[in-house]
């Protein structure tokens, strides 16, 4: 209800005249919108990844109890601040440039993921993923920002030992390739000798029967481990995808008997 007086000259009352409205549902609405308010700040508030809002300007609007959790600052000491002040300052010009980026994309473009180093209260840096959110005017301007952050410290810390540890195994494979091919490569220099001088041994006309069956198994033999060592290099060619197949006719005959 809304009412005015009416006085005359001595300033007495002389009549009273007003309106009156059903306000009902601007009451309900208003009360919805408090209960709703209510109930995403007691989630914000709850949250234990930390909620930060700031403005075209950078300055925090607001922040949520987390961050004391998390970073060990309090919101009022965050609130009005600009947000890069909780960033490394190595890391600054990377996500400003990233930020930037992305207000400039697409409306469709909602959010955004980073991942940066912060700065706690302690002094210690720990490792942050921010997905940031644009609040966008009816005309699509950029009114405000909403980042939801999370430490991912321990993740960074286990992709860097895992990192670790493969380029570790990368070298121990690397080193087991070059180790082989290499001692391949030094075996086969002397059994070259041995192969040879079978072959001479098994070619001489003076040689005694007894002594050419000898012979002809020193070849065999030399010639099944110079089969092993190609083996080996096939081994690490195989490492470095570098394996070619080479057909080669063969007497199933003549190797049924060098085996026996």
């Amino acid at each position: 209800a809304r009412a005015e007086t009416e006085r005359g000259p001595d300033g007495r009352i002389l009549a009273m005249f007003g309106v009156f409205q059903d306000v009902t549902e601007a009451e309900r609405a208003a009360h919805r919108i408090a209960e709703s308010e209510k109930r995403f700040r007691l989630l914000a508030d709850r949250a234990t990844d930390i909620i930060i809002t700031y403005g075209v300007d950078g300055l925090v609007t607001y922040v949520s109890p987390s961050i004391e959790t998390v970073a060990g600052h309090t919101p009022e000491s965050v609130t009005g601040r600009p947000v890069t002040d909780l960033i490394h300052a190595d890391d600054v010009p990377r996500v400003t440039e990233s930020f930037r980026e992305f207000v400039r994309s697409p409306p469709e473009w909602s959010q955004r993921g980073i991942t940066y180093r912060g700065l706690v209260r302690s002094g210690e840096v720990r490792w942050f993923e921010a997905r940031t959110s644009i609040i966008r005017d009816d005309e699509g301007r950029a009114v405000e920002f909403q980042d939801l952050v999370r430490d991912v410290t321990d993740t960074k810390r286990l992709e860097q030992e895992l990192t670790e540890a493969r380029d570790r195994a990368e070298a121990g494979a690397r080193a087991k390739s070059e180790f082989l091919a290499n001692m391949s490569h030094g075996l086969r220099t002397p059994l070259t000798s041995v192969i040879g001088f079978s072959g001479l041994l098994q070619q001489s006309a003076a040689l005694p029967e007894a002594e050419r069956r000898y012979a002809d198994r020193i070849a065999t033999a030399s010639e099944a481990l110079l089969g092993v060592i190609n083996d080996i290099l096939d081994y690490s060619k195989l490492e470095a995808e570098a394996v070619s197949l080479e057909p080669r006719a063969f007497d199933p005959r003549a190797m049924a008997k060098a085996a026996a």
